[in-house]
């Protein structure tokens, strides 16, 4: 029998060797028994991460020590539920082996999901008539990678450097983001711009 098991019959072959081997009779032992006992693997998945709002990776895992030679996993492994921005657990999930062995998650390794880059393009800043306050800036810009159905709004303020009337004037303006799904996006670029 090769598994778990109590009080398993055991069954021996042992024989004599040697020149004077002819000499003797050798009589098997008989009643003998022994257990098989469980193994314990520990299942360690690979370390995985994701941009928030894309598709999970396969998730793999390695076992120490690995199952037997000619045996299967079934299943797989899966990771605690949520979509935004954070570390999230790994799980067994449905993974199973045969009744032979005892399955251990290490916790170590994280599943990750990373801010989604979003980008702006077609800046324009139009011009103000004088009123003898410094402009307020509210350029019009496009911003590129938002999920449609997220919560959040783009942010833009700034100024010129003089209240004046000029050309060519310097400004600075800060963009930033807004709503309760702000923090699962970064800007690449920054968020300061300046120009002139």
């Amino acid at each position: 029998q090769t598994n778990v098991g109590i009080d398993i019959a055991v069954n021996t072959a042992m024989s004599l060797t040697g020149s004077d081997a002819g000499n003797y009779t050798l009589t098997q032992p008989s009643g003998l028994k022994a257990n098989i006992t469980v193994r314990a693997t520990t299942i360690k998945p690979d370390a995985r991460s994701k941009s928030y709002g894309s598709t999970d990776p396969a998730l793999t895992y390695q076992a120490v020590p690995a199952i037997a030679s000619g045996e299967s996993f079934t299943g797989a492994i899966g990771r605690a539920s949520g979509e935004s921005v954070g570390t999230y657990d790994f799980t067994l999930g449905n993974l199973a082996a045969s009744s032979n062995y005892s399955l251990t998650l290490d916790a170590t390794p994280k599943f990750q999901i990373t801010q989604k880059a979003l980008y702006l393009s077609g800046l324009n800043v139009s011009a103000k008539v004088y009123d003898g306050t410094t402009a307020v800036i509210n350029p019009t810009v496009t911003l590129t990678g938002y999920i449609q159905g997220d919560n959040g709004s783009l942010i833009t303020q700034g100024s010129y450097s003089s209240k004046n009337v000029g050309t060519g004037l310097d400004y600075t303006f800060n963009f930033g983001l807004s709503g309760t799904d702000a923090s699962n996006y970064h800007l690449v670029g920054g968020t300061t711009f300046s120009g002139s």
